[in-house]
């Protein structure tokens, strides 16, 4: 398997010469697209482990597999996915079972964003991989390998493998300008015409993609004007993006918030001009 980038995470696994040496239990951190599951899969070819994922529900059945195996195998655990799932705690709670006791044939991955949502417990017993940047030639060499034929500028924007594969130039169009606009003209928008924009952002469009962008936008304009308030705008956004990932977050609620704060402060930039 030819992997673009993720240097130390390949040299480091490569370091384990056997499967009796594979961590039993790992986590792949990292942003949404970043190749989480790439490494998984690649973990799972090198040591010949069969694959297989946990989508929904650690029970007692599943469990009883994995201590019943006569064969590796490798299972995956999307927390990310699962973060809207009302028993996530319940299901951790399983899964911290398995860390302390792994089966002889049974091996973990769990593939995370944002650690909120992981209890302590399980962080401090497993093997972390944590997805590092891209740096703006790696993204040029995966746009290549897939004949896209995005620019620079816009690779920076789309950031990870899976943006620079998936998403298509009109959509990426459509989500700058979104973002540009909020940037320019929140000042200007009622509270309705803010939810109108979180109509947007809950329905029509990826809104880690847009996020991604506006963090890109709104650091532009800072180090361009060097204006505290878009400082504060790409705070607002950063947390945005960590909350969204929160357990048992209201999404609505919380974008409903995020929008009006970014309009009161984008509203002092301009009443302090």
């Amino acid at each position: 398997m030819n992997i673009i980038g993720q240097t130390n995470i390949i040299e480091n696994i490569d370091k384990i010469t056997s499967i009796d040496k594979l961590p039993k239990s790992i986590i792949i951190s990292g942003n949404f697209g970043s190749g989480r599951h790439t490494i998984y899969n690649y973990i799972c070819d090198k040591f010949k482990l069969e694959k297989t994922i946990i989508d929904y529900e650690l029970n007692s059945d599943i469990l009883n597999e994995m201590y019943n195996l006569s064969l590796p195998k490798m299972y995956l655990i999307d927390l990310d996915a699962l973060s809207e799932n009302k028993r996530l705690e319940r299901f951790q709670n399983t899964l911290l079972k398995f860390i302390e006791e792994p089966p002889e044939y049974a091996w973990i991955t769990i593939i995370i964003y944002n650690f909120n949502i992981l209890l302590e417990t399980i962080a401090n017993r497993c093997r972390i991989f944590s997805m590092q940047p891209y740096s703006i030639e790696e993204l040029c060499d995966i746009s290549n390998a897939y004949n896209k034929s995005w620019s620079k500028e816009e690779l920076t924007l789309l950031n990870t493998p899976y943006n620079i594969i998936n998403v298509e130039q009109d959509t990426l169009i459509k989500i700058r300008t979104l973002a540009k606009n909020i940037v320019d003209n929140m000042h200007k928008a009622n509270i309705s015409n803010a939810l109108s924009i979180r109509n947007k952002l809950s329905t029509d469009i990826d809104i880690q993609l847009f996020i991604n962008i506006f963090i890109e936008l709104l650091y532009k304009y800072y180090i361009t004007s060097y204006d505290n308030k878009y400082y504060k705008a790409l705070i607002l956004t950063k947390n945005l993006c960590n909350n969204l990932y929160v357990l048992n977050v209201n999404k609505t609620y919380l974008i409903d918030n995020y929008l009006l704060e970014l309009k009161q402060i984008l509203d002092d930039r301009i009443s302090n001009i």
